[in-house]
């Protein structure tokens, strides 16, 4: 018997998935693991050793959604599915393929909500997960990062905010602004900016960062996965489903805000995010400093 994986949301939806991938991983020990995801998320399959997706496989997948009978690509393969939410009229049926969701309707933690759907099914939840991850922190962190962009521009606080709180604390740390692939465009005025374009740029920086800053996106929960300390901020999103663990808390005092809770974002008028104090920032980065420091 074969085993498919098959995860194809973002970096942040990804990294909240690790824990069941990782148990899946381990529970099927003895059988041969494939992974269908991104390209971008390939780092992780070389990490955990798993096989990535083969092109018949690939094509199975596709069949899946036109075919009555089940696939010959996918003969003797169970099929573990992760997804956002419940979407019946978009999911082929069959007993060899089992979904995981992502939300729920009581607006559980992702984790919590997988942990709770491995329990119904009698498969394990290792508790020690990160050790087969072997992701640590170097010795005399230097950098505070920031990280301005997102994966949706309703989710960005305004880029003179992140401004301000630079030129307020760029005497005192070596800080530089981070931008990946969605932030293409952006253009970092006067500050130190890096350009990455994969995981193991990402990695390699947050491996040298002892605090960061960011608005709700897949690097400021790979830092929450390296335990890297910092300031997070939410608006239209969930915070009791999406925040990383390890990063404090600011969210929106906007009323309407969240307006989301499976990430997809449809609001006419984002405002939230610039409804964020930059007093507040400033005060919980400077005694997040002072920890540092003692």
């Amino acid at each position: 018997m074969k085993i498919l994986i098959i995860h194809k949301g973002s970096l942040g939806d990804f990294i909240l998935s690790l824990p069941a991938i990782i148990s899946l991983k381990y529970f099927f020990s003895s059988h041969p693991i494939y992974f269908e995801t991104k390209e971008s998320h390939l780092f992780w399959c070389k990490k955990l050793s798993l096989h990535p997706a083969t092109l018949q496989q690939k094509q199975g997948i596709f069949k899946l959604f036109s075919m009555s009978s089940w696939p010959d690509e996918l003969k003797n393969t169970l099929i573990f599915w992760f997804k956002i939410q419940k979407n019946p009229s978009l999911e082929p049926n069959s007993s060899n393929i089992t979904y995981f969701y992502l939300t729920s309707k009581q607006n559980l933690p992702v984790r919590t909500y997988l942990q709770q759907q491995f329990i119904q099914l009698n498969i394990p939840w290792l508790t020690n997960w990160e050790n087969f991850l072997n992701l640590t922190k170097k010795n005399n962190p230097k950098y505070l990062l920031i990280f301005p962009g997102s994966g949706h521009p309703a989710k960005n606080w305004p880029l003179q905010n992140f401004y301000h709180i630079a030129k307020k604390f760029q005497s005192r740390v070596s800080l530089r602004f981070v931008l990946g692939p969605a932030e293409h465009r952006l253009k970092i005025l006067n500050f130190s900016w890096i350009q990455l374009e994969t995981i193991p740029e990402l990695i390699s920086i947050l491996q040298q960062t002892f605090l960061v800053l960011g608005n709700d996106s897949g690097p400021m929960h790979l830092a929450s996965l390296l335990k890297i300390p910092g300031i997070v901020l939410f608006g239209p999103t969930n915070h009791q489903i999406w925040q990383p663990e390890h990063l404090h808390l600011i969210k929106s005092p906007c009323a309407c805000a969240p307006c989301s809770n499976n990430a997809q974002i449809n609001c006419a008028n984002p405002k939230c995010m610039s409804e964020i104090s930059i007093e507040k920032v400033e005060k919980t980065l400077h005694q997040l400093l002072q920890c540092h420091h003692k």
